[in-house]
């Protein structure tokens, strides 16, 4: 085997199941195997002692990485309700601010109140300019918390109409007096 090849670089569709999925996910990644049914479903088929491998790999560094599946590990997690995998979120997020999918962001709403500190602390870390995905996070998940509150009160000096729609979103009615000041 070459040097820095994975196990599974040349293994035959028909025996993913003989490959552990961590193995599995680092073929993947390095661009040995596809990222398609016959993976998904072998990965899935090993049921929830699949999950733990897909946390191990989630921790793994990306400098070795070509190929950029994120997307299935979002998925997988997702699928696996993995309460460990905020962290792995959080840092999608930080990886791609301005153009957190709709996947990432369904992945994180069911966090509700657990995602509300560290979505803050990236907010805090990116600034006004590059938040505004994570406003819109911070808005759905409709946590109240006057330190969202006040984020989004911000917002709404920063961008008008951003802010406006993420306190809308929001829908904390506690908001809405200094919204209407700020319209006049």
């Amino acid at each position: 085997m070459a040097s820095g090849q994975s196990p599974a670089a040349s293994l035959d569709p028909a025996r993913y199941s003989e490959v552990s999925t961590l193995e599995l996910l680092r073929a993947a990644s390095r661009g040995f195997l596809g990222v398609d049914r016959r993976l998904l479903r072998s990965i899935l088929e090993r049921g929830e002692s699949a999950a733990a491998d897909v946390l191990a790999f989630s921790r793994e560094p990306l400098d070795e990485h070509r190929i950029n599946i994120e997307p299935l590990l979002v998925d997988l997690f997702r699928h696996y309700g993995n309460p460990e995998a905020l962290d792995f979120f959080i840092d999608a997020a930080r990886r791609s601010p301005g153009e957190i999918d709709d996947e990432l962001i369904q992945a994180l709403l069911p966090f509700g109140e657990k995602a509300v500190g560290p979505l803050l602390a990236l907010y805090e870390e990116l600034g006004e300019e590059q938040g505004t995905d994570i406003a819109f996070l911070l808005a759905g998940l409709r946590v109240r918390d006057p330190r969202v509150q006040a984020l989004l009160l911000d917002r709404l000096e920063f961008d008008a109409a951003d802010g406006a729609f993420c306190l809308g979103l929001y829908g904390d009615p506690a908001a809405r007096p200094v919204h209407r000041q700020q319209n006049r």
